[in-house]
């Protein structure tokens, strides 16, 4: 199959592995599958991946390659997304952008449970979303509380000591919120 370009709603996408790039850095593969019945394969630097949300319509490229192994060849489905021009472009549909943030927050939430908070994992949820959402749902606002919810977490984790509260986490989380936020001119 050579290389096409398709317009569809993403339906599911997942995790499938992480892997370290020639530079050093950490790649993750997502499986997306879309409307049409397309799946295949991404990459992204980011986990949790921004780059195909479910219920999202988008325009992507699909293409068969064979990667050379170490154990011979290997066929796969390669999905990318199609940029704007501009760059990367995100939709600012307030349905698309609570989606995304509810998908954070599960995210969030599920790594959060190695701290035995007392809550449910739905209410921790809950909790995150309440808190991105405050911030405000346009992307210069929305992406930056999602990631420092994620790099709360990641402190804890790198330390390997436990937030007493999921307060105590979020409390961290507004202290790399703002600290991503600094430089932006635009914030009251």
């Amino acid at each position: 199959m050579s290389k096409l370009t398709k317009t569809s709603k993403v339906v599911a996408t997942s995790f499938s592995r992480e892997w370290k790039n020639k530079q050093g850095g950490t790649n993750y593969t997502f499986e997306v599958e879309f409307e049409n019945g397309d799946k295949g394969e991404f990459n992204t630097n980011k986990n949790p991946q921004i780059k195909f949300v479910e219920g999202e319509t988008v325009q992507y490229t699909i293409e068969e390659v064979t990667i050379q192994t170490s154990r011979g060849p290997w066929k796969k489905t390669k999905i990318d997304k199609v940029r704007e021009e501009g760059g990367r472009q995100y939709s600012n549909d307030p349905e698309i952008q609570i989606r995304i943030i509810r998908t954070v927050a599960l995210k969030c939430a599920v790594r959060s449970l190695i701290f035995s908070f007392p809550d449910k994992m739905n209410d921790i949820a809950n909790r995150y979303i309440d808190w991105i959402s405050e911030k405000g749902l346009e992307q210069d606002k929305a992406i930056p509380a999602q990631s420092a919810i994620s790099e709360a977490i990641s402190f804890y984790e790198t330390t390997q000591k436990s937030p007493e509260t999921v307060d105590k986490l979020i409390e961290l989380a507004e202290v790399f919120y703002n600290f991503i936020r600094k430089s932006d001119k635009n914030d009251e």
